[in-house]
C-alpha cells in the first residue's frame, strides 16, 4: 500500500503519513505544497513565480484576526 501512496503521492509525503513517520511527512507536504505550486503555475504561464509567493505572503499577514 505504501508503494501505491508513494506513486501517486510520493512528493506529499502520502506513503510517509500511511507508515506514521509524522516529521518527515510534514516536511515532505510542506517542501511538496513549496515547490509544486509555483511550478505548476510556471508550468501554465498563468503569472511569474515570485508574484505568488508575494500574494500567499500578502494574504497570510493581511487576514482578519
Amino acid at each position: 500500500m505504501a508503494y501505491l501512496l508513494w506513486l501517486f503521492t510520493g512528493i506529499f509525503g502520502g506513503h510517509r503519513w500511511y507508515l506514521g513517520k509524522r516529521w518527515s511527512a510534514l516536511a515532505m507536504s510542506v517542501g511538496g505544497v513549496y515547490f509544486a505550486l509555483p511550478t505548476a503555475t510556471f508550468l501554465y504561464g498563468k503569472e511569474p513565480i515570485h508574484a505568488i509567493y508575494t500574494d500567499i505572503l500578502f494574504e497570510f499577514l493581511n487576514r482578519p484576526q
